[in-house]
């Protein structure tokens, strides 16, 4: 094996050497690529995707899938989502921002969840949550669940009785509509779901506006992963469908990442305009007391402009950066039950580059796997991916001392998949002029 051909570079066999574009419906690939909303990684490797053709952002997506070996499923194709719902829906009800891989039944599926806005009161709007389900194999809506694959858990939110016409535009801006920034596909605010015990869980941003207020806040929501109907199982008594998280400064609170644990409960890594917070709840949605010494969360410093989250059966490992004169990528980890290994605790740095690894991911040894971008006092941008050992140190066995080289012609991170044949990185070529070309990278690992 030569020294370009192991952990941490870029494996040729992989699409074409190594880089997998991501086909658009009726477009040469080798020019213009699926502008990705959400992606999915089956057990295999393959590569699900939603998303559009480029140009302006129509009012419905397609999916489509690249095979393990990072080719195009031909077979499958492009599939329209399908819009044979019988009831009136919310709007943006088909701009999924989230998608999960999972088995319901014994069966494989793709779970997608979307922000939708209720706009059928005059007088009050609501920012709430809509949950898809599709066939693994076809993309098909999953037969029984919701209408025509498509839940909508009903808001909580009461109306007020206020008579005078809202326009929303407060609420209509925090749905993403295009991408603006070099990430394209961004974490931050999106509806945050997993699948335990065939009970859909998902954390999601909801909001209500009328004519004297807009109040912003975050909810857990259960439904029955085979037919998308409310469960309950949240609040004091368990009697609830739906129940609102106590969070810190809940009304500036911006969702970065989740992750459901085995129980039902989970962990949440969120942030304000001044702080980022570590949140452990129970399985019915409330503060787990046990965690941090009895405070229920954690306290990070100044929030980062991005951060990831990483969790095992042993570690929660955090990053933050991209805050203002910040070049590193600090790390912090804790115990599943708040107490910090100050062991693992470091920075991560590139000399002359300011380092942003935002996407984490524990492989099948407990090695710590890092995704994002490194950039140039020049703003030149390159994707870069990081391996840590057991302890945190650099793996010098991956990549060049734990690093991946860098190509300029990947210059972001927007997702970061592993499995034991590789690791895998959406990642993008950026053009001066149009959208986004938009691609799969694998590396060896």
């Amino acid at each position: 094996m030569s020294e370009n051909n192991g952990p941490g570079f870029i494996d040729p066999n992989y699409g074409e050497n190594g880089l997998a574009a991501i086909p658009a419906p009726g477009l040469d690939p080798a020019v213009y690529t699926l502008q990705v909303f959400p992606a999915a990684c089956a057990p295999d490797g393959s590569m699900a995707f939603y998303g559009y053709a480029p140009g302006p952002t129509p009012k419905y997506g397609w999916f489509t899938r690249l095979n393990a070996d990072g080719q195009w499923d031909s077979a499958t194709g492009h599939v329209p989502v399908s819009t044979e719902q019988a009831k009136p829906l919310p709007e943006y009800v088909y701009n999924f921002a989230s998608m999960i891989h999972a088995v319901v039944d014994g069966a494989e599926c793709y779970l997608t969840a979307s922000r939708v806005l209720y706009v059928d009161d005059p007088d009050v709007a609501y920012l709430h949550v809509a949950i898809g389900r599709y066939d693994a194999e076809d993309f098909k809506p999953s037969v029984d669940f919701g209408d025509d694959g498509i839940a909508l858990p009903k808001p909580s939110w009461q109306t007020s009785g206020h008579s005078r016409p809202i326009e929303s535009q407060k609420l209509r801006a925090k749905i993403p509509h295009s991408k603006q920034e070099l990430n394209a596909v961004d974490y931050r605010d999106t509806p945050k779901l997993g699948v335990i015990d065939d009970t859909i869980r998902v954390i999601f941003g909801g909001a209500y506006d009328n004519a004297d207020t807009t109040k912003e806040n975050t909810w857990c929501a259960l439904l029955d992963a085979k037919t998308g109907e409310p469960v309950s199982g949240l609040g004091p008594e368990g009697k609830e469908s739906q129940y609102r998280l106590t969070l810190i400064d809940d009304e500036s609170t911006t969702l970065y990442h989740a992750e459901f644990l085995s129980d039902g409960g989970g962990l949440l890594l969120s942030s304000t305009d001044r702080k980022m917070y570590l949140h452990r709840f129970l399985p019915n949605a409330l503060p787990d007391k046990t965690f941090a010494n009895g405070q229920g969360y954690i306290v990070l410093p100044s929030g980062g402009h991005k951060a990831g989250m990483a969790v095992n059966d042993h570690k929660i490992v955090v990053s933050r950066s991209g805050n203002l004169g910040e070049a590193a990528t600090e790390l912090y980890c804790y115990t599943l039950a708040g107490e910090e290994e100050t062991t693992f605790r470091r920075s991560l740095s590139v000399p002359g580059h300011t380092l942003i690894l935002d996407h984490l991911s524990f492989d099948s040894q407990d090695r710590l796997v890092l995704a994002g971008q490194r950039n140039s006092a020049a703003a030149e941008s390159g994707m870069q991916v990081v391996r840590l050992l057991t302890n945190g140190e650099l793996d010098a066995d991956f990549g060049q001392g734990g690093y991946s080289p860098v190509n300029e012609y990947q210059a972001a991170s927007n997702g970061l998949y592993l499995n034991d044949q590789g690791v895998r990185v959406l990642t993008l070529m950026p053009v001066g002029f149009g959208p986004f070309y938009e691609q799969m990278v694998k590396f060896y690992s």
